[in-house]
Order: structure tokens, then sequence, then C-alpha cells
């Protein structure tokens, strides 16, 4: 309807057309362009943001921001000076800097700041609890099993693991040596339970924190099991996947003897 209606006056009106080689001759003022100067491209941008907002997608804001700024150069600069030196249509001689796009520029980078805004992700922070704390219980099974490789594909890449009385083990292959030397003592057995996650408002960092238990064999042989506790930061990859970057554990206030 505003396409046709437009293409109408810009014919009749302006004694033009909607192509560059051949634009109208006579200022059109009236219908939709009394209210704004370029209603046809403000509709597209409109659509757009509309669309950007629909599908919550960026490529679609990036698309409209392109749109955008390119009518927001070229309008002021090249086509309302011309536009300016042409008579008027039959609705009398308007002022040119009452139609302009600056009182539409605000408008439309409001639009746009509030579309970037609404296609950030939505985050349920409790679903995302909950899938962390599952996940860090998967970690402790998969530590039960003793394979190697299931153990470190919990950690990130850069991931850091500090452990009491002893040096930080900084990246994967240093962190799969130390796993892969624990597990080589003799009855070396780890366990941990979480009580608890914080997840971040943006979804894509938290942290847990719980107890864990170390069974480890004392210089005559015999099993002692250390009650600890500890805290893991956890980043969420581009895959989506949850995986601890920071591995901070302490001790506990009291040693026993395994059973």
């Amino acid at each position: 309807m505003l396409f046709s209606t437009s293409l109408s006056r810009f014919i009749t009106e302006g004694r033009g057309t909607l192509a560059p080689w051949d634009p109208p001759r006579h200022l059109v003022i009236a219908g939709a362009q009394r209210y704004v100067r370029n209603p046809m491209i403000s509709r597209v941008l409109l659509v757009l943001i509309g669309e950007a907002l629909l599908l919550v997608s960026w490529p679609h804001v990036t698309w409209a921001l392109i749109f955008f700024a390119i009518n927001a150069i070229y309008i002021p600069l090249v086509e309302e000076p011309r536009l300016a030196e042409r008579p008027a249509g039959h609705c009398g001689n308007p002022i040119l800097k009452e139609k302009s796009m600056k009182p539409v520029l605000w408008v439309f980078v409001g639009l746009s700041a509030f579309t970037v805004a609404a296609c950030q992700p939505r985050v349920s922070r409790e679903a995302e609890t909950m899938a962390l704390l599952e996940r860090d219980r998967a970690w402790a099974r998969a530590a039960a099993t003793g394979n190697v490789d299931s153990i470190v594909s919990f950690w990130t890449e850069d991931a850091r693991v500090l452990l009491p009385d002893q040096p930080a083990y900084v990246g994967t292959e240093a962190i799969r040596k130390m796993v892969t030397t624990s597990l080589a003592i003799p009855g070396f057995q780890i366990s941990w339970t979480p009580e608890n996650a914080i997840v971040s408002a943006s979804g894509d960092l938290a942290y847990t924190y719980g107890t864990n238990s170390v069974t480890v064999p004392d210089s005559a042989g015999h099993p002692v099991t250390t009650e600890g506790r500890y805290v893991e930061v956890w980043r969420k990859e581009k895959s989506g996947e949850w995986r601890c970057s920071i591995d901070i554990n302490n001790t506990g206030p009291a040693v026993k003897r395994a059973s």
C-alpha cells in the first residue's frame, strides 16, 4: 500500500520515478511524505528491525544498521541538497529542513539500540544452574571410572588447577600428566559433591563449590582419606558446553585414616 501510493505520487506529482537516474522533478510533500521525508526507506528499516527482533538474529541487526547507515549518509549529503533546489509540488513551498533526516535519525538510533539489546541471548539462570550442577556431578562420575581422556575433557585448554602444596598445572598437557600420575598411585581415589552453582547474568561464566574426598596411601602404605573443599570456575564454550577453567582445591580441617 505505502509503496504503491508513494510510487503513484512520485509519478503524478513529482513527475519522476524511484530510479536514481530519473528522480522526481518536483518535491512531493503530500501523503506519507507530509510526515516523514523517506517513508518507504523508513518502512524498510522498520521491517528489518522487526525481523531482527522476531528471529533474535544478529545478522538481521547488522544488515539493518548497514542499511540505516548508508541512507543516513546518502540522504542528508546527496539527496536533500538536490531536493532543496527543486520546485515544490502543488502543496506550496516547504521548508526542507523540517522534513530532513535529522529528527528521524535519533528515532532509529534508539530503535537500533533497543534491537541490539533485545537480540541478546535470553538466559535462564535457573536452568543453567541445574545444568552446571549436573555437569559437575557427571565429572565426578567420570573421575570414578579412571578414564584419563574423559576426566581431562571437562577442563578448558587453558585451564589452571591449583592443588595444596603443589605447583599450578596450566594447560591440557600439564593437567593430563597430573591426572595420569594421580591415577597410577595404588589405592588412589577421588570424589566430590557440588553444593551450589552461581551463573552470571550473561550465562557464559559461572562457578561451583562443594566438598571433596581424596584417598592416597601414607608412608606405611595405609590408605588415608583427606576431606577438602573446592571452587571451580566454569566457562561456556562456543559449542555450548560448560568446561572448567580454574580448579582450586583446599584441604579440610580433619584427616582420617581410611578403613
